[in-house]
């Protein structure tokens, strides 16, 4: 609820419920790609209707920042704002 009281990755996953250990879910990343081009594959060729697969919005990314402590990401992450605002 207010940014500053978790600053690093870290800190959102201790106070975060279920990150206890117990909830672990492991994907199989060339599995999770292949069915993404799947799926892409069939909406581009049909007249997909998101509201009925329930899919949620999806965001135009240019570029993501993953931030972690102590590797340049809140220097890129700035960066990036002042030359964008």
């Amino acid at each position: 609820d207010n940014p500053p009281d978790s600053p690093m990755f870290r800190d959102v996953v201790s106070k975060s419920d279920g990150c206890d250990g117990e909830n672990v879910i492991t994907v199989d990343l060339k599995e999770a790609v292949t069915l993404a081009r799947e799926f892409d594959a069939f909406a581009t060729e049909n007249e997909f209707d998101a509201a009925y697969y329930n899919v949620p919005n999806q965001l135009q990314l240019k570029g993501v920042v993953f931030h972690e402590s102590r590797c340049g990401s809140t220097l890129a992450a700035n960066t990036m704002m002042a030359m964008n605002p």
